[in-house]
Parts: structure tokens; sequence; C-alpha cells
């Protein structure tokens, strides 16, 4: 279900997770979709973003992306936060979908996006 919801959005992010979260992300990398991979709750999510750090280039990410990246792999907070928007560059993406393993840590992501991405509160 991931995969083909992965393949009607118009950005990607990613926490946490397991197989199906991984294979979802490698979708959206594969179909050039922007991808963000917050690698800060571990899981399948923080080897994809390895993955994609070790070569960035090879997966759709430019050169000056790795700092970000690395970002990505940290603790949690706004500034994890404003990398993953920037290095996805999904601000303002009509269908941004979002997909995280079973963590509370994802209600801080779901706060962030609604203040800064001016979603309505009536929105999942």
């Amino acid at each position: 279900m991931k995969v083909f919801q992965t393949k009607r959005a118009g950005a990607v992010v990613l926490l946490g997770g397991a197989e199906n979260t991984q294979q979802a992300g490698l979708t959206a990398a594969v179909s050039g979709k922007p991808l963000a991979c917050i690698g800060s709750f571990g899981g399948a999510v923080r080897m994809l973003n390895g993955l994609f750090l070790r070569s960035p280039t090879t997966w759709g990410y430019d050169a000056e992306s790795e700092t970000k990246l690395r970002q990505l792999q940290e603790l949690f907070s706004d500034v994890v936060l404003h990398s993953a928007l920037s290095v996805a560059w999904i601000e303002g993406a009509p269908k941004l979908l979002l997909i995280h393993g079973r963590s509370s840590d994802r209600d801080l992501l779901k706060s962030y996006l609604r203040t800064h991405l001016a979603l309505g509160k009536d929105r999942p």
C-alpha cells in the first residue's frame, strides 16, 4: 500500500519504519520524487538515508545536499525538519505523503508541518 501511495504523492517524507517504508523510499527515489528520509528515529529510514548520503548524486541529490542529508541523521529538531523540507525540495508540494513508524515522535513533525506549511487543522 505504501508503494502505491508513494506513486501518487508529489513529495515524500519518511521517518523510522521497517521494510515497507524502505520500499516506499526506494520507489520514491527511483521515480525521481522529492524525498526526505529523516533518520533521527532509526529504523529502515536511517539506513536508507545513509545509502543516499554515501552516493547523493546517484539518487538525484546535488553535491551540496550532503550536509543536509547528514543533518537528517541527527536528533529530531526544528533544524532536522527544515533540512528535510529543503533537501527534498518539497516546501509547498501539492501532495505531501508522510510515512512514519509507530513512534509518537511523528506528532512533532505533524505539528511542525501544520505550522510551517499552513496545513489545515482538519487534515490528518
